[in-house]
């Protein structure tokens, strides 16, 4: 745990604080739940593409930062697969999946509040637990402190569920903006890049 856990704050620094994507799992009844106020752990797995090992400095501060990641990230396996070019990170745990009216602490949730009468939007969150594991790791080093912001590709299963509604991104790998899927079994789309660097991904779907 403690590897896994130093290694997720160790390898968004190195692909300049950001995921390749971070992929989670919903489903229909983790929505339900998440709206009827229950925390709900959902997985997910983040890759992460290095281009190059770590030098000894790097490693010095990776060191100094293993105490303050095991009191923020929560990570259940890694598995790292070198090559040629470099190396690529596989890092599998659960991230809160609450309402707005619950909130979490946790430096990445995702959170689900009402937006129309007829559509719900999930959204990346950080709580007040990011600020912390941010100012903690930035007086170790700058360079270090992970981005608020992740591309998330939220892979739902969704039984059936009226509509989602993408308001720019990939849906199975095709772009899409403003589009609109209806009676919906199950969908992959990727969020991430341009304003959602700002404002964390962003779906809807239907109540």
């Amino acid at each position: 745990m403690k590897i896994a856990k130093l290694a997720l704050l160790a390898v968004m620094a190195l692909a300049a604080c950001k995921a390749d994507d971070v992929t989670t799992k919903i489903t229909k009844d983790d929505i339900l739940a998440a709206q009827s106020g229950q925390t709900v752990m959902v997985d997910f797995t983040a890759t992460f593409s290095m281009a190059t090992e770590l030098d000894d400095q790097q490693k010095q501060e990776i060191k100094q930062i293993q105490a303050i990641a095991e009191s923020y990230v929560s990570v259940d396996d890694f598995s790292l697969d070198k090559s040629d070019f470099g190396a690529t990170i596989t890092i599998e745990g659960t991230l809160p999946f609450v309402s707005a009216d619950v909130g979490s602490s946790a430096p990445w949730y995702l959170e689900i509040s009402p937006y129309t009468s007829d559509l719900s939007m999930i959204a990346l969150r950080n709580g007040s637990d990011y600020d912390a594991l941010e100012s903690a790791i930035n007086d170790v080093s700058f360079a270090l402190a992970p981005d608020r912001a992740q591309p998330i590709k939220f892979d739902l299963k969704l039984d059936g569920m009226t509509m989602v509604l993408v308001p720019a991104g990939q849906v199975e790998g095709t772009p899409a903006v403003m589009e609109a899927f209806t009676e919906v079994e199950r969908l992959k789309v990727l969020v991430g890049g341009g304003i959602f660097d700002d404002t964390g991904a962003v779906i809807m779907v239907g109540n």
